[in-house]
């Protein structure tokens, strides 16, 4: 089998095209400075301090320092939120510091309940935990945020500690917190600096079950990454292919109504069996696309090699795209940050579950378009993701549902414009 390396893209700022994505925010600003619905930052700050709050080297003052840092800048390294994308951010004069009594789930769910209309998001300063742990700070902040569309930014002791050095690390966790700000406020902080193609349109859609309930979405993205919309409902588990129809009739019919796009490309992670192809097929019938339907799979053995000519065996990097057949291929999308050859990328297989392709071409234009939206990270200014931007944001809003991130207000609202600013505290 023959191997291809595809290109990385470069990224479209206000003014130039850069290849690394915070270099563009620091010379030029991000794509939407003058598009964007908002100019300035309106946070509340809320400090939960840690469980042993009196013997903690972190304490109110070190909160306020990275507050400070992150906002408005460490002279000469880092222009801080304010300065790298042109926002207004006033001087803050209250933080809600309340400790005591000192429960999260009760203190999270009084400051959700509470916060100022004129808000636009909360900023919560806390001990580092483990993700995984279900009702950590972090976890819990989400969800009960999300559920009010409250976008959300947690910043961990783990960050404080970089605050008493002020290294290389400590800038970059600052530069990654301020990305993610800018993108749950609804900004654009940057595009691909290429069209994947004027007409083209690009869907993730993901459903997850929970308990007697599976909760389904789907994400509209243009063909320069950008996100256009979204959807998402709950429906009894039973009710998965008609939720499916659903769900993308919704998408569907504003593509109709407001875009001139022909080709709409649908992407999900995982397989996609026959029942599930069919009911993902059906509402086109109703209206005047081109699509295609792409599933993204993790191989069963995902440490694929690839033989050269010089008698070495090489860790594949990533960019490179083995076509399997016309309608399969392995296309490997993660690696280190700025293009240092470390750490294992992770082979995913793309297929093309419809149309039917006569030739290999397809298959490689597939790839290429999922490659591309790959390297949209709004997490990490500095590194790819392993699977395209539609698929990730897509998995982002069903996990949180699952967790209990469900919006109260989404099945009131009928305009799908209305309904998708909800998804900004997703991000």
């Amino acid at each position: 089998m023959k191997a291809y390396r595809l290109k990385e893209p470069n990224f479209k700022f206000q003014n130039g095209t850069y290849s690394i994505c915070w270099w563009g925010i620091n010379t030029d600003k991000p794509f939407d400075l003058k598009t964007r619905a908002f100019d300035s930052l309106v946070p509340y700050v809320v400090y939960m301090p840690p469980y042993n709050f009196e013997n903690s080297s972190f304490n109110l003052a070190d909160a306020k320092a990275v507050l400070s840092d992150l906002l408005y800048g460490l002279s000469g390294i880092f222009n801080g939120f304010r300065g790298s994308f042109a926002v207004d951010v006033p001087l803050l004069d209250r933080i809600d510091n309340t400790s005591i009594p000192y429960d999260e789930r009760q203190r999270i769910e009084t400051v959700a309940h509470n916060i100022p209309i004129e808000t636009n998001i909360v900023i919560l300063l806390t001990r580092f935990e483990p993700r995984s742990k279900r009702n950590s700070a972090h976890n819990l902040a989400k969800i009960h945020f999300t559920k009010r569309g409250i976008p959300s930014q947690v910043i961990t002791t783990k960050v404080m500690k970089g605050s008493l050095r002020r290294d290389g690390e400590y800038i970059a966790m600052l530069r990654n917190i301020a990305v993610c700000m800018y993108k749950k406020l609804g900004g654009t902080p940057w595009i691909l600096s290429r069209s994947l193609g004027i007409e083209n349109v690009y869907v993730g859609f993901r459903y997850l079950y929970h308990g007697k309930d599976i909760f389904i979405t789907a994400q509209l993205f243009d063909h320069q990454g950008s996100y256009v919309a979204g959807t998402l409902h709950r429906y009894p588990r039973d009710n998965k292919l008609s939720g499916t129809k659903q769900v993308l009739r919704e998408i569907l019919t504003y593509l109709a109504e407001r875009r001139r796009n022909k080709r709409v490309v649908v992407h999900q992670i995982g397989e996609i069996f026959a029942e599930d192809l069919e009911s993902l097929k059906e509402p086109f019938k109703e209206y005047p696309f081109e699509f295609a339907i792409v599933s993204i799979k993790t191989p069963t053995n995902p440490a694929w090699r690839i033989y050269k000519t010089r008698s070495m065996d090489n860790l594949v990097e990533r960019g490179i795209c083995v076509p399997l057949d016309t309608y399969r291929a392995v296309l490997m999308l993660t690696g280190s940050p700025l293009k240092v050859p470390e750490g294992t990328p992770q082979g995913r297989l793309i297929e093309l579950k419809y149309p039917q392709p006569k030739d290999e071409e397809t298959i490689m234009n597939i790839c290429h378009e999922i490659f591309n939206l790959s390297d949209l990270n709004f997490s990490y200014a500095m590194a790819y993701k392993g699977i395209p931007i539609t698929a990730d944001f897509a998995t982002r809003v069903v996990e949180r549902c699952v967790l209990g991130g469900y919006p109260e207000t989404i099945d009131e609202i009928e305009e799908l414009s209305e309904k998708s600013k909800l998804f900004n505290a997703y991000w």
